[in-house]
């Protein structure tokens, strides 16, 4: 539920804006994934996994270090409940309530 609730307005910002960025999922076929890619003139901008914890820890970039060993000059976001953002790992952690500003002036 949560990722449907931060992925739709993402979505409806970018129509809003008529942003040529589009948004993908990725997943390996050994099960590695990741929940979206913003892609712009068939360039991937940057990579987003949606967590609900409040605390990420190692566990959580799984799918972001499989996704990075192919995508090395990619960025990498979680969105979570953190409360405050922070760096693990080069992963950039943001609060899902800031996600939408941080995220879409970067790559919209």
């Amino acid at each position: 539920m949560i990722k449907r609730q931060i992925k739709l307005p993402k979505n409806r910002s970018l129509s809003y804006t008529q942003s040529e960025t589009q948004m993908f999922f990725w997943q390996t076929n050994t099960g590695a994934e990741v929940d979206l890619l913003l892609v712009k003139n068939k360039i991937i901008k940057a990579a987003i996994e949606i967590k609900k914890s409040k605390i990420i820890a190692g566990a959580h970039l799984s799918g972001l270090r499989s996704f990075r060993a192919e995508n090395k000059r990619v960025p990498c976001y979680i969105v979570c409940n953190c409360d405050q953002p922070y760096t693990l790992e080069e992963v950039e952690i943001i609060n899902w309530q800031n996600y939408l500003q941080t995220i879409l002036n970067k790559y919209a």
